[in-house]
């Protein structure tokens, strides 16, 4: 490939969400190539590892520091809906993710908001909570910050947004369903409410898993819902989308037992039907 054509295709932004680099370097047979530094990797081990194969290293794109320029390049601040211009940043940060599925990434968050579509449809800031709810995962899988957030969405969306990101050394140091648990109990309403959808969309796409997982990620969802319904005072709606996970669970090849489904539900139905 033309060595300008490879240039043009990083300046584009393409891949942004993903790499933290992106490195040009000519081959021993003289063509050029690309290679894509996953964001979290080290560029300088990168960088010894081409020179030590033979490779010349030509250029050095650095898509962390190029991305606030890139996302002001798009039409981010647009007249389109708070929802719409979530959608556009999140379709190009997640650009080349993938499911276990294999299916696009991006169609998971896409799911999530609709699931707060459906849970919080009279309320007054469905705007920020779809926009924090596409955005949700942007954090901790691609290149933009927090800062991006509060620039082009406003602090609301920004501020749930951070709180829907996982901080992975305290989640090794405690385990991923204490820290879930912990963590869910002191979110702000709007933040559980956006979580607690994001994990019934991943308990319906739990029959594209396998077996080993399925069961894992069922016993660690009943866990912390047990949690919650004990030390949390949970919103109906919050109580709605609890029911609607366990209902889900439930029709998993019977991986939830009778006696779980039965004590889940009858919380839920004293508390949004005041019975």
């Amino acid at each position: 490939m033309d060595i300008n054509a490879l240039k043009r295709s990083i300046k584009e932004g393409k891949m942004l969400g993903c790499y933290s680099h992106a490195v040009v370097y000519k081959c021993r047979n003289g063509n050029y190539e690309i290679y894509y530094v996953d964001k979290g990797k080290d560029i300088n081990i990168i960088n010894s590892s081409l020179l030590n194969l033979g490779y010349e290293i030509t250029e050095v794109f650095n898509y962390n520091k190029d991305v606030d320029k890139q996302l002001k390049n798009s039409e981010s601040k647009s007249n389109f809906s708070l929802e719409r211009r979530a959608l556009k940043f999140a379709k190009r940060m997640h650009e080349g993710q993938f499911r276990k599925d294999g299916t696009p990434y991006v169609l998971h968050p896409i799911r999530v908001a609709r699931n707060v579509k459906y849970f919080k449809k009279n309320s007054n800031h469905l705007d920020i909570l779809c926009a924090a709810a596409i955005l949700h995962d942007t954090l901790e899988d691609t290149n933009l910050t927090f800062y991006d957030i509060v620039e082009f969405f406003g602090a609301d969306v920004a501020g749930v947004v951070l709180e829907l990101t996982t901080d992975e050394d305290l989640k090794k140091e405690i385990g991923k369903s204490r820290y879930l648990e912990l963590k869910m109990k002191n979110m702000s309403s709007w933040a559980l409410t956006i979580k607690l959808c994001d994990r019934l969309d991943n308990v319906s796409d739990l029959m594209n898993s396998s077996e080993k997982f399925r069961i894992k990620y069922v016993k660690e969802t009943l866990e912390i819902l047990d949690f919650l319904l004990v030390n949390r005072e949970l919103t109906k709606t919050q109580y709605r989308i609890v029911g609607a996970i366990a209902y889900r669970i439930k029709n998993l090849e019977n991986m939830l037992s009778d006696e779980k489904y039965d004590y889940i539900r009858g919380i839920v139905l004293k508390k949004v039907f005041n019975n």
